[in-house]
């Protein structure tokens, strides 16, 4: 086992951490966030492309703050908690910077996941609701994706 499997290993560990808080109590740990980027950042400049994961982190998190500042703004609601965004962040770091069609999977099948999901729930109890979702798990299996398989 290499010195990537472990630190892949770890990051997936997190990512699983995470979800399951953010299930249990609708929170994304800063603490857990915070270390997926010190881990990115490290193991970029431990494999010499520190830089991809710096712009990994500034790129994956653009969309997130739009819907953040503005959507919100426009519908009047929060659509997604700054606990997410700083996930986002972490996530940017530890997969770096892979391109804007790599950015744009991560994106819409983060929102896409986490529709279906909701439109099973509605259907399974047969009527309006309004669904409180904790939104790290959609966006921890779409980072898996994005690590290993783009």
């Amino acid at each position: 086992m290499s010195e990537i499997d472990i630190v892949e290993y770890l990051i997936v560990g997190i990512l699983i951490l995470i979800s399951f808080n953010d299930i249990r109590h609708m929170e994304v740990p800063d603490s857990l966030s915070f270390l997926l980027i010190v881990i990115g950042l490290f193991n970029g400049w431990y494999n010499g492309n520190f830089e991809n994961r710096v712009l990994g982190m500034g790129a994956y998190i653009i969309p997130f703050i739009l819907i953040y500042g503005y959507l919100a703004n426009l519908l009047k609601k929060e659509i997604l908690g700054f606990g997410d965004i700083k996930l986002v962040m972490g996530i940017g770091a530890v997969v770096g910077y892979r391109g804007l069609s790599a950015i744009y999977f991560f994106f819409t099948n983060s929102f896409v996941l986490a529709g279906i999901y909701c439109m099973i729930k509605v259907l399974i109890r047969r009527k309006k609701m309004k669904i409180l979702l904790p939104f790290a798990p959609f966006l921890a299996i779409n980072a898996i994706i994005t690590m290993f398989f783009l």
